[in-house]
């Protein structure tokens, strides 16, 4: 076998953790980048990794432009922050029709609508989402139902992933939409 020198690895099994952290560094840290998200290994939760657009977010000037910077620099390859993103790229070509200059200053309700919208990241931002929803072996059985949908101002699809296991007589469903 080629018995490869696996480096650069993260486990959330604490077992493991202990019998490799002597001889890797890698396996020390508890918050790893996944995906745009952040894997806490302890806890084994996902949340956002929003701290730094936050702080650019409070930097940028109340205009047009800012709006897009915004935008485009959130990374979300998994949809789960699209109400967010979706409202602020709604928002974005109304201010057009509205004759908004690129470096004007937004109006007062637009200011109203911008400082929300940084109260939700804030927000957004202390989210926690359980890595696991259940253990395989208990699957009974499991449902995938998907959603498309084409509204006046964006596109829509919304998958429903509902688990029915052993241990638990309601079954689970986990909701993911993508706008």
């Amino acid at each position: 076998m080629g018995r490869f020198n696996l480096r650069k690895w993260y486990t959330n099994d604490l077992n493991l953790r202990k019998r490799f952290s002597e001889t890797d560094n890698s396996i020390r840290k508890h918050a790893v980048k996944i995906l745009g998200l952040i894997w806490d290994t302890v806890e084994d939760n996902l949340k956002f990794d929003l701290a730094c657009i936050i702080e650019y977010a409070k930097q940028l000037p109340l205009t047009k432009r800012s709006v897009l910077k915004l935008a485009v620099k959130i990374f979300d390859p998994l949809g789960l922050l699209s109400p967010f993103t979706v409202n602020l790229k709604i928002k974005f070509p109304q201010m057009g029709v509205n004759h908004v200059d690129w470096d004007t200053n937004l109006d007062s309700s637009l200011r109203k609508w911008w400082n929300i919208s940084i109260d939700d990241l804030i927000w957004l931002a202390d989210i926690r989402i359980p890595r696991c929803y259940t253990i395989s072996r208990l699957i009974l059985n499991q449902n995938t139902r998907i959603f498309n949908s084409v509204l006046c101002r964006s596109y829509y699809t919304k998958t429903n992933i509902q688990i029915r296991h052993r241990a638990n007589k309601r079954p689970q469903t986990t909701t993911n939409q993508k706008e």
